[in-house]
Order: C-alpha cells, then sequence, then structure tokens
C-alpha cells in the first residue's frame, strides 16, 4: 500500500537526515552503519538547482537531507601525479582537484573546491596523503609537485 502523497512530501521534507563532518550519514540519531548503504548515499547526493537543497535520491524516492554538519561533499583518496592531484570521493568518483582551491582551518582540516559541485572536505586518509608532499614556507603550508612546482595552502582563520 501506497503511502498518501501528503505525508509521502512530510516524510520527505522532514527526513531528520544528517550528513556529519566526517561524511557519515545519520538517520535522527541512528549512524548508517553499512558501508555499502553510506556509498549509495553519497552516490545519489544532489543539490536542487531551485533551492540549493541537498537532495538524496534512491532509485525513485528521493529525501531533503536536513542537516550537514559541514560540506556535502567529501574526498576519501587523493593521489599526486607530476603536476597535477587526482581525488577519489566518497560516491567513488574520481575528479582532479585544482590544488590552488586547497584550504586549511586552524584545527587542520583541508577543504577544496571541486569543479561544478562546491567545497568538499578531505578526510583522514585524503589528508594524510596530502601532508606527505606539504613543505612549509614560514608558517604557511606549501604544496610540493613532483615537477618542482610550489603551491601556497591558504590558511583560513575560524
Amino acid at each position: 500500500m501506497a503511502l498518501p502523497p501528503d505525508v509521502l512530501d512530510h516524510l520527505r521534507r522532514n527526513s531528520r537526515l544528517r550528513l556529519d563532518c566526517d561524511g557519515h550519514f545519520w538517520l535522527a540519531e541512528e549512524r548508517v552503519a553499512h558501508p555499502r548503504v553510506e556509498r549509495l548515499f553519497h552516490q545519489g547526493l544532489s543539490l536542487e538547482a531551485d533551492t540549493g537543497r541537498l537532495v538524496l535520491r534512491v532509485g525513485p524516492q528521493w529525501a531533503y537531507v536536513q542537516f550537514v554538519d559541514d560540506v556535502p561533499w567529501f574526498v576519501t583518496r587523493l593521489r599526486r601525479t607530476n603536476d597535477a592531484l587526482h581525488a577519489t570521493l566518497a560516491d567513488g568518483s574520481e575528479v582532479d582537484l585544482d590544488p590552488s582551491t586547497l584550504e586549511m582551518t586552524p584545527a587542520g582540516h583541508v577543504h577544496a573546491e571541486l569543479s561544478g559541485r562546491g567545497r568538499a572536505r578531505l578526510l583522514r586518509d585524503a589528508t594524510s596523503a596530502l601532508t606527505r608532499w606539504l613543505d612549509f614556507d614560514g608558517e604557511r603550508p606549501v604544496l610540493m609537485f613532483v615537477s618542482g612546482r610550489r603551491v601556497p595552502i591558504q590558511v583560513r582563520a575560524e
């Protein structure tokens, strides 16, 4: 038996879905613990063009993600080639990452801009990879490439 349209609409708009700062989904107070379900949820994320709200779609079903602690996109792995950075996102897709968009918070969290999506947060493994390629210009972190190119990382004040 299908739910009445008004009930379904209410559930979609009041889902109590939350995406935390580590890329984990929560439904009310319970974490979505299965890694495949979590990856499926990341694959189903998109921003509504007209409202900018984050939507989770799984098959024909959808719901708004009501609470986003930081950003909706996450970098799980990072690799460096001669003069480029390549990121694996939480949804399993791979994108090139513009190193000039890297930004570090005083707490050590790193964000970057994803072309066409917005800001993403680098998770632990990606941040760990990045730290192996850093040098410092005084207090300022600088990303070093095999080619010798140096890209300063912005440090954001909180």
